[in-house]
């Protein structure tokens, strides 16, 4: 039987130091060598890592059409597209998409952030798909979140146009679904499955790092309350985070003095290439700083690297969190976790575990807001736990089906 050939481009994800995003890189690749073990991958990776390809089990892993960074992005087109760019990327990427089996393409690409011609997540998904349609190799979209309502004319066309043109779509969960239908969109091609992140498996204690080792050492016999907090440094002035920092600070002091707990600051993302607080660790000391018991707040200051991040989840009593993957992280390890991040992110993929009702918009926030729901999660400490092992079975079941409707899709 012919070697199955199969390309993985993430639209801004993949290899930025974002566990969310490695999980569904390296969970989708997992699952694929389970069912098809001579299959050949490659990465198609905004910045080339050698490292990382072989970790998560890529035969190899080139470059695509993104700029290295935001700053070298500004008034140009895709790498390549503009004049006097090398083209040596665009050949070998030709030759890797024409010789595929199947195109994968993988993020939140349908979104109005920096959405223009040949620029921007949704327009390099087209790119791609475009390129595809030319050269005869199948498509499929993966892991779709469609997030906040898209508004302009251009967002709606664009995304209409890749979901139509792709072979397969699958989305995270029916939500999406609901969101392609009010854009008119059809959707004979997509399949409702659940987050890849509810596939993890569970990462042991040898994998910590030093610094969470010591931690967890000099924190025996306390209560761990993880804390990961996204900043929305697109959106947010100085003055909004001001406030919005205080909020969160004194909701954790809440937390210190109500529960006798210490919180451990456990970053999902620290790539500081674009924005300096799209890095996680900067947010939380910004938070520490604005507490009475700073000394209860711990901050690890290790960049993120994925199984060292997954192995702290088991050891703690609770986690709250406004990105997604952090919380279904904690989730997976059976651990109450206080969900934030608004109805069109966080909530969808909590809403399948029954703890979507604790979510809070960021515009809501409040120390009293937080701490109420916060309360009451960890007063159904032993319910929800019991409500989470219900429940990750079929969402795992679920997760891992993209590998087999990848496959299909390829013909294997």
């Amino acid at each position: 039987m012919k070697q199955k050939k199969i390309t993985i481009v993430g639209t801004s994800v993949y290899g930025i130091e974002n566990a969310g995003d490695e999980v569904l890189l390296s969970v989708l690749v997992r699952e694929l060598r389970a069912l098809e073990p001579t299959c050949h991958i490659t990465w198609v990776a905004r910045h080339k890592n050698e490292k990382l390809a072989k970790e998560y089990q890529c035969d190899q892993v080139v470059v695509g059409l993104e700029h290295d960074t935001k700053a070298a992005s500004e008034g140009r087109w895709f790498n390549g597209l503009n004049k006097g760019d090398s083209v040596e990327h665009l050949h070998a990427l030709d030759a890797i998409i024409r010789d595929s089996d199947l195109l994968i393409i993988g993020g939140d690409p349908f979104q109005e952030i920096t959405l223009s011609f040949q620029r921007g997540l949704a327009s390099y998904a087209a790119v791609l798909i475009t390129h595809a349609k030319f050269v005869g190799t199948p498509v499929m979209l993966y892991s779709i979140h469609m997030g906040s309502k898209l508004v302009t004319p251009y967002a709606k066309e664009i995304t209409r146009y890749c979901i139509e043109n792709a072979n397969l779509t699958t989305l995270r969960e029916a939500f999406s679904l609901t969101r392609l239908h009010e854009l008119a969109i059809r959707t004979d091609n997509c399949v409702v499955v659940s987050d890849t992140a509810w596939a993890i498996n569970p990462v042991s204690y040898e994998h910590l790092s030093p610094a969470a080792k010591k931690f967890f050492k000099d924190a025996a016999g306390k209560r761990v309350v993880g804390f990961n907090i996204r900043h929305h440094y697109w959106q947010w002035s100085e003055q909004e985070w001001h406030e919005i920092a205080g909020e969160i600070a004194a909701f954790c002091d809440h937390i210190v003095e109500k529960h006798d707990a210490i919180i451990l600051s456990i970053p999902n993302c620290t790539y500081d290439t674009d924005h300096k607080m799209e890095d996680d660790r900067p947010v939380a000391r910004d938070v520490q700083k604005r507490m009475k018991h700073k000394t209860a707040f711990h901050c690890l200051e290790d960049r993120m690297e994925l199984n060292p991040t997954l192995a702290i989840f088991p050891k703690l009593w609770a986690h709250v969190s406004n990105r997604r993957h952090s919380a279904v992280f904690a989730a997976v390890h059976h651990v109450p976790v206080l969900p934030l991040g608004g109805s069109w992110h966080v909530r969808p993929a909590f809403d399948e575990i029954g703890l979507g009702r604790y979510d809070i918009e960021p515009e809501f926030w409040s120390a009293e807001s937080l701490s109420e729901n916060f309360d009451e999660v960890v007063a159904r400490r032993e319910e929800i736990i019991e409500t989470i092992a219900q429940q990750l079975p079929r969402l795992r079941e679920n997760a891992i089906r993209q590998a087999q409707l990848a496959l299909k899709v390829c013909g294997a």
